[in-house]
């Protein structure tokens, strides 16, 4: 049998578009359409000169279809007769699904194939004269073919739409339909990802890496994190309330308890990189001439929220709960803070969707948060040297809030200033050494001021080296830096945000809540809360906010979560440590207790209130806010070494120019 041969009567009626799907024969020139429609025309037997006047006769198909002969040969080359069947085929054009023109074929009742020899025919059904049998087989083929098609395309979502109101089950299906897209892919991109480590991680540490293994609940719960929070913002819900959520459930419910398995070393060092991601996002995002004019607010902002609310705590909980006042008033401390893991997320937030921008709201709040921070663990950090250490170094204690202060910002400008240099502008690789400077500049400050034992100055001092460098960034002519820096980072806190907020929400332990505690607490916790709302309204009052943008940070300013995971359990490890009378470790297991239920009530409460009050209370900036180069403000010295850079030749030219200016 020889091979098919294919004459082709004309290609000009095929697009030139469509003529790159079909592909050619080997050797020739003739296009293959990628579906035909054969018909059988003639079957004879005739000798080898017969075939070729075949040959000619059927060439002529009008230019929309193709005569394919098939010649059966008894021997070689000679006069015998053989036999030839002759179809005649008329292409239909099937392009992929992915082509907007796609259209799914009526029937198909043959497919050529394209090989490396040539054509290779699939004829469905069987070829007899009457039909019959090959016609009801090739019937059943096509409504199979139609079948499938209709199926393939109610999965594909290039061919569904949403409703412009959809309802949850609608846009649940539609995640769902393929190929993965949206949402559904980033989420099936990061878990592969997460699997893609754990393994990684598997073949490197071997136990560890097993159920039971610290690597492996780190792995768990940062993946079950993940899914909580894509989960809850298909509620349109903030994804860190999912993800605290899951980091308390593995840690609390019984017959789980993988977060118990997490080395506790292990934890502090994940949460810290990661505040320190969204720190230096914070900062990059921070508004230089906003923070200027609202700096007294800031300094306002920072100071009498928590002061107030650590003082109101202290006389609450020493008359309703009996405290002593020295534990009274370090539970205030305690309380006292705000989380910037739960507020600048948010703050970036609003500023990408110029929501209190005008105003400077969302820089008044990152600033004043580091701050706020600060004074908060200074406090504390006193009052706990006093309860312990019965009065020695009393001086250095009260004076370390002002120095961890005084630390971070020289740090960070000194940081943030060398930034403005090196590495070099026209750096090959410039994103990607800006983007390792600021997050190791920033490493170096977290983890190098808790070696030094002024924790407080990490965080100011990540914030404020993003915040000099950004500064620079945003000069005409650099600020396509700015986009670059920023964009990875919030790229890196898809990965970042996960980690900390499954880790906080871990954090809490119901064993260690006194049940007859909790009652008096709660009754304490809203009385206060209630106090840092009036004084937050009073704090910003000169900032020429309206009432409603008042209220807002007000609201704002409730969350609390990672500065009360820290210090929560620091009082009662030290009166273990010094194995305090009974009465002294009750006190600070009371302690623990109160910031567990400040981290449950507040993180998610203020996390949905923020997320629902602002665009109901703030205003938005509709002032453009693309921000274009303008090839007139770039300073004289740049303009002469990009005509260096395109000619050297240009050089005395250049020098004049200078001189004359």
């Amino acid at each position: 049998m020889s091979r098919p041969r294919l004459s082709q009567a004309s290609s000009t009626g095929l697009p030139q578009w469509r003529q790159s799907r079909v592909g050619s024969l080997s050797g020739t020139n003739h296009l293959i359409p990628t579906r035909f429609i054969f018909e059988k025309i003639e079957s004879t037997h005739s000798s080898s000169s017969s075939n070729n006047n075949n040959n000619n006769q059927h060439s002529d198909t009008g230019g929309t279809g193709y005569d394919v002969r098939e010649s059966s040969e008894s021997g070689s080359h000679n006069n015998k007769p053989s036999s030839t069947v002759v179809y005649r085929s008329t292409f239909q054009i099937f392009v992929s699904a992915d082509d907007p023109d796609y259209a799914a074929p009526e029937g198909l009742d043959g497919i050529a194939v394209l090989g490396r020899r040539g054509i290779k025919l699939n004829i469905m059904g069987h070829e007899d004269d009457e039909g019959g049998e090959g016609e009801s087989s090739r019937s059943i083929c096509a409504r199979l073919q139609a079948c499938l098609d209709r199926s393939k395309r109610s999965v594909l979502h290039k061919h569904n739409t949403l409703p412009d109101d959809p309802t949850l089950p609608q846009r649940i299906w539609y995640l769902l339909l393929c190929p993965p897209h949206g949402p559904c892919a980033v989420f099936l991109t990061k878990i592969l990802i997460g699997l893609l480590v754990w393994l990684t991680l598997l073949s490197l540490l071997k136990e560890d890496a097993l159920p039971g293994g610290n690597v492996f609940a780190l792995v768990i719960l940062i993946g079950a994190a993940f899914v909580g929070g894509f989960l809850i913002s298909l509620i349109r819900l903030p994804p860190l309330l999912g993800m605290l959520i899951v980091g308390f459930m593995l840690r609390n419910v019984p017959g789980i308890n993988i977060a118990g398995d997490i080395d506790p070393k292990w934890s502090s060092v994940l949460r810290n990189i990661a505040l320190t991601v969204i720190l230096i996002r914070a900062g990059l995002g921070l508004d230089g001439p906003a923070l200027k004019k609202l700096s007294k607010s800031v300094l306002l902002l920072s100071f009498l929220p928590c002061l107030a609310e650590a003082a109101s705590v202290g006389l609450a909980s020493h008359f309703i709960l009996g405290f002593p006042w020295l534990w009274a008033f370090l539970l205030g401390f305690v309380q006292g803070a705000v989380s910037p893991a739960v507020l600048v997320p948010f703050m970036l937030n609003l500023q990408e969707t110029r929501l209190g921008t005008k105003q400077g709201i969302p820089t008044l709040l990152i600033a004043a948060s580091s701050l706020d921070d600060v004074l908060a663990i200074s406090g504390f950090s006193v009052l706990l040297s006093v309860i312990f250490s019965q009065g020695a170094a009393l001086w250095f204690n009260i004076l370390q809030g002002p120095l961890e202060m005084l630390m971070g910002l020289t740090y960070g400008i000194f940081i943030g200033f060398i930034f403005w240099y090196l590495p070099h502008r026209r750096h090959d690789d410039l994103s990607t050494l800006r983007f390792l400077f600021l997050l190791c500049g920033g490493l170096v400050g977290v983890f190098g001021s808790k070696a030094l034992g002024f924790s407080g100055a990490g965080a100011l001092g990540a914030l404020t080296a993003a915040f000099v460098a950004g500064h620079r960034w945003r000069a005409p002519g650099w600020d396509h830096e700015m986009v670059k820096a920023a964009q990875v980072f919030a790229y890196l806190w898809t990965f970042c945000q996960p980690v900390l907020f499954g880790l906080i929400g871990a954090e809490v332990v119901l064993a260690n809540v006194h049940m007859e505690t909790v009652g008096l607490a709660l009754a304490v916790m809203f009385v206060t809360i209630l106090v840092r709302m009036a004084v937050t309204v009073l704090a910003v009052s000169f900032a020429g906010l309206t009432l409603k943008e008042r209220l807002f940070v007000a609201i704002a300013w409730l969350p609390k979560a990672t500065v009360q995971a820290a210090l929560g359990s620091l009082a009662l490890d030290a009166a273990r440590e010094i194995k305090a009378a009974p009465d002294i470790i009750l006190l600070g297991e009371k302690v623990v207790t109160i910031a567990v239920l400040l981290i449950l009530i507040t993180a998610p409460v203020g996390a949905v209130a923020i997320a629902f009050s602002a665009p109901r209370l703030l205003q938005k900036d509709d002032s453009d806010v693309s921000v274009k180069p303008d090839a007139n403000k770039i300073s004289k010295d740049e303009r002469s070494l990009e005509m260096l850079e395109r000619n050297p030749k240009t050089a005395e030219t250049v020098k004049m120019i200078d001189v004359a200016d």
